[in-house]
């Protein structure tokens, strides 16, 4: 069940988001920071609603009639550990802890067992992750166009910190973020250091770094070609 665990752990990940960030959360004691006691506030929102909807007396709902209680257990215990996984305060924690198994081993093919249920959690936790913030391995086009919705995203949460008198967010402040360099720095101190380490367990994933490069080489130009625009002084 662990393939359906990951895949419905994918599918929840984000349920019900508020469009805002945990700190936002926290900074304005929302009654999600306070009733998760400021701890990965959205990502235990998103798990919790989603299986709490599960829980609704529902015949289309009652997908898991057939499984035992300890199967229903470990169910949810595999899949909130990935979603808690994707808040990204717990990024470097998690993908230290990755990196460090596969340093420990003389090959990749030894840094996990595929028999071990932790091990194969700890892969599947880094999948999800890498998923997560997946956006800018895909084709250009698509690559792009996410960049600009998910930078809105955060300004329309920095004008909102606005509205309620705090200092906007990192990345969320409109006046003074530049979404092509914020790209750029993303892709080289958040992407690279999680997909190279994660391509060498799964080998599938080093298609994605290809796709991450020629983001980054385009982002690179589109700042060439800024530059080298004339400006309007000129």
């Amino acid at each position: 069940f662990e393939v359906f665990a990951a895949l419905f752990a994918a599918m929840i990940h984000d349920f019900d988001h508020p469009g805002v960030s945990n700190d936002f959360l926290v900074r304005t004691s929302h009654r999600r920071a306070i009733f998760f006691n400021n701890q990965s506030v959205n990502e235990n929102w998103h798990v919790a609603m989603a299986f709490g909807l599960l829980q609704r007396e529902d015949q289309e709902l009652a997908w898991d009639e057939e499984w035992s209680e300890d199967t229903m257990f470990q169910f949810r215990k595999l899949c909130i550990s990935m979603v808690l996984a994707t808040d990204m305060s717990r990024h470097f924690e998690l993908l230290g802890k990755f990196k460090n198994r596969i340093a420990e081993c003389n090959s990749c093919d030894d840094a996990f067992d595929s028999e071990c249920a932790k091990d194969r959690e700890l892969v599947l936790v880094m999948a999800i992750k890498a998923s997560d913030i997946a956006t800018q391995g895909k084709a250009w086009k698509l690559a792009r166009k996410w960049a600009t919705i998910v930078q809105e995203e955060f300004f329309s949460q920095g004008d909102k910190e606005k509205e309620l008198g705090l200092v906007p967010s990192p990345l969320c402040d409109r006046e003074n973020v530049d979404i092509v360099k914020s790209q750029i720095g993303f892709i080289d101190a958040v992407l690279f250091p999680l997909y190279e380490p994660l391509s060498k367990v799964l080998p599938e994933v080093k298609s994605v770094l290809v796709q991450l490069k020629k983001s980054k080489s385009m982002y690179e130009k589109e700042l060439r070609k800024r530059s080298n625009a004339p400006s309007d002084e000129s």
